[in-house]
């Protein structure tokens, strides 16, 4: 009887460890919304649903491959190791999430704090991997990691194709054994061999041999185009890679004869293409141009006064300017062409009207605006309130540095409403009607004041900038302040600079250094833009207060001490201005109310007594 039990525990215990425990359970360590992440705002990062409204992003850090995600998800992107960005529905509260060797994770928003997705909002969910404690069965699976030359190039192992990235990276998860590969690309020799995977260092680098033909292409005129074929490849010298063939190559540049050569290239060719320099060409241009004695400028030089007939005028797309002080200056592209006469005339506008108010506008988020505008945000009310975008807008028509009527949005294209549209209304309603009010805003979500400041704005790019703003900062030529100077001062020969208004503070909260760093951006525009401070006044709003659980109210402690920094300085308060679910950004009616407070603010600096834009 003794034998029996145990044998029939031998068996049991034979069992037991027959059977693979990779099974384990996986863990939430924490999820987040965080409000200070635009990712989710960036146009190529937005995903509608089934009712046609933005859902928001869920960054999910996860260190485990092939993860699948189920629920109401719009899209899931691998992000490299480690991270999963899972793109929902607006209203998800749930996420099943299942890895191989793992039991499904059924993970609940609704237990974590403001964490049910909003549109356009991010959040960050970490989930670990236990310790596994038991000796688990080897699978037989290794990676095999390779490295391709063209990074382009298309790969196979086993007839399977395998997905490449950017940097010509792969990686493949095989059994142990021989597998068979091959590397292919377009102009190169293909190349195709078996690999052994075993159990370390699986590594494999693959650098085709290329089939075209190098070619370089010389022009003795600087700066002449090249274009092989008709098609424009770069300016001279150009080098670059062709198929064998016969080859139109042709050095063009405006105001100039083009020339060509008829090239062949063999198989692995290696030739150099020397052009000579090109003859320019001429023709006339007649500027008839009141006042008298106006000057005249072709591209930038000066060349006489008007009225005057310019003889070998190089032909081509001219820049001309007629100057004259106390004038609008006149800037107009004429066309020159070889052997004719092209005409300019009329006369310079007076300059600066005194009566077109302008007012310079900058921050973060809550300057660009969060909230969608709505039916009455949109009406127009007339060529009173213009704006001047910093970047342009195709789908509304809009160029940068040109005046155009404001209505919101009037940072950029994936923005919305401001404190800046109900700002301009508030005037538009309150002053006489002969005086007009100009904004151009420039702002960036989530950015420092350092953003802002020219001697730290480069290190703030290169070095502390997150990725998801780039994009933002390269819409201004990766320098905001120099954007908004070289429009303001464009403004300058329209109007008067009567006012600027920031609502930043949020990304610098707890920063004792901050009043200074403000006083810094403000004296360096009143320089930069030859302003008195005492005429110009800086205008700051509070932030968000959300009946004191807004995200960074901490931060009105030091914008209201900062009329002590800035003697010109005035505070906008935002008690009671309304706000969005995220605590850190107003809704549409609270824009509304802060913008109006912004204009009685600027009206009584004026001497004008106020009154509200009438708002359906």
């Amino acid at each position: 009887m003794k034998t029996r039990y145990t044998s029939i525990l031998l068996l049991l215990l034979a069992l037991l460890f027959s059977v693979p425990l990779s099974a384990q359970k996986l863990l939430v360590e924490s999820m987040i919304h965080d409000p200070l992440d635009q990712t989710a705002n960036l146009s190529e990062n937005m995903y509608k649903d089934n009712n046609g409204e933005y859902g928001g992003l869920v960054k999910v850090m996860l260190a485990a491959p092939d993860a699948k995600f189920e629920g109401w998800v719009l899209k899931q992107q691998p992000r490299g190791t480690g991270e999963y960005w899972i793109f929902m529905a607006k209203g998800s509260n749930r996420l099943s999430i299942k890895v191989p060797g793992y039991l499904p994770l059924p993970v609940d928003f609704r237990k974590y704090d403001d964490c049910i997705i909003q549109s356009r909002h991010t959040y960050v969910l970490t989930i670990t991997l236990p310790q596994l404690g038991q000796i688990q069965q080897d699978d037989g699976m290794r990676y095999l990691a390779m490295t391709v030359e063209p990074k382009n190039a298309t790969v196979l192992v086993d007839g399977n194709p395998k997905a490449v990235d950017a940097s010509g990276e792969l990686s493949v998860l095989l059994p142990k054994g021989s597998h068979r590969y091959q590397v292919l690309a377009p102009g190169y020799t293909p190349k195709e061999g078996t690999v052994e995977v075993g159990d370390d260092n699986n590594t494999l680098s693959i650098r085709l041999v290329s089939t075209q033909a190098s070619i370089r292409v010389e022009c003795a005129t600087k700066g002449a185009m090249v274009f092989v074929n008709n098609q424009q490849k770069g300016v001279a010298p150009w080098s670059g890679l062709l198929d064998p063939g016969i080859y139109q190559v042709e050095a063009r540049l405006d105001g100039y004869r083009p020339q060509k050569q008829t090239v062949t290239l063999a198989e692995s060719d290696n030739k150099v293409i020397a052009i000579p320099e090109l003859q320019m060409i001429f023709g006339r241009l007649n500027v008839d141009y009141r006042p008298i004695g106006s000057e005249v400028y072709i591209d930038g030089k000066k060349v006489g006064a008007s009225p005057n007939i310019f003889r070998d005028v190089q032909v081509g797309n001219r820049s001309v300017e007629i100057r004259k002080p106390g004038y609008q200056t006149l800037t107009q592209t004429v066309t020159i062409k070889e052997n004719e006469q092209s005409e300019v005339n009329g006369t310079l506008t007076p300059s600066t009207d005194p009566n077109f108010y302008i007012f310079l506008c900058f921050g973060q988020s809550n300057m660009e605006g969060n909230a969608v505008p709505e039916e009455q945000d949109l009406r127009s009310v007339g060529p009173r309130f213009l704006l001047m975008p910093a970047v342009d807008d195709s789908q509304r028509g809009r160029k940068t540095g040109e005046w155009c009527e404001a209505t919101p949005p009037l940072c950029r294209k994936n923005t919305g409403l401001s404190p800046v549209d109900y700002f301009g209304r508030t005037l538009v309603a309150s002053l006489p009607d002969n005086i007009r009010i100009g904004v151009i805003n420039v702002a960036v979500g989530g950015i420092k004041i350092e953003g802002f400041m020219p001697d730290e704005i480069d290190d703030y790019v290169k070095n502390q900038a997150p990725n998801w703003m780039k994009g933002m900062l390269e819409a201004y030529g990766n320098n905001p302040y120099q954007r908004l100077v070289e429009l303001a001062k464009k403004a300058q020969k329209d109007g008067v600079i009567k006012g600027i208004l920031m609502h930043q503070g949020e990304s610098n909260t707890g920063d004792s250094e901050w009043g200074d760093k403000v006083k810094k951006v403000y004296t360096s525009l009143l320089g930069d833009l030859n302003l008195k401070a005492e005429e110009v006044p800086l205008l700051v709003g509070e932030v968000v207060q959300a009946n004191g659980q807004g995200v960074c109210i901490v931060c009105n402690k030091q914008i209201n001490e900062l009329p002590h920094t800035i003697r010109t300085a005035h505070v906008i308060s935002s008690t009671g201005c309304t706000n969005g679910p995220d605590r850190l950004h107003f809704d549409a009616a609270g824009y509304r109310e802060i913008g109006c407070r912004y204009g009685e603010t600027m009206l009584k600096l004026l001497g004008y007594k106020s009154v509200r834009p009438i708002i359906p």
